[in-house]
């Protein structure tokens, strides 16, 4: 009888290490959600619209839609005449880029003939 008492304590202790990370887990997301919606940081949207305090000629996300067919300099064009701050980068479509996210940078991806293959985004 001693190797089922063995598993049985074996199970038991599983059961307990399965039951408290399972409660840090969830202790750890109602603190998480709390303090998001206790955050006194205002919500940011990822572009600036206009009518919504900040500059009046500022692209809308249709608006980068709008340069999807251009020529990947027309379109840089384009998008720095509404947003003159902008870093506007051209990248070959399918090119590795870094994975940090700045508000002020704008890529454009474009085919081998230089034409803009998808919708620019920040970031």
């Amino acid at each position: 009888m001693p190797a089922a008492t063995s598993t049985s304590n074996r199970k038991v202790a599983a059961w307990t290490v399965g039951a408290v990370v399972f409660a840090l887990v969830v202790g750890f997301l109602v603190y998480a959600v709390r303090e998001n919606a206790n955050s006194s940081r205002p919500a940011t949207g990822r572009f600036k619209m206009s009518g919504s305090g900040q500059e009046g000629n500022a692209l809308r996300p249709a608006e980068f839609q709008a340069v999807v067919g251009m020529k990947c300099e027309e379109a840089k064009k384009f998008i720095l005449e509404k947003e003159p701050g902008l870093l506007v980068q051209c990248i070959p479509f399918g090119s590795m880029v870094t994975m940090d996210y700045s508000d002020e940078r704008v890529r454009v991806f474009h085919d081998t003939k230089g034409v803009v293959v998808e919708t620019p985004r920040r970031g």
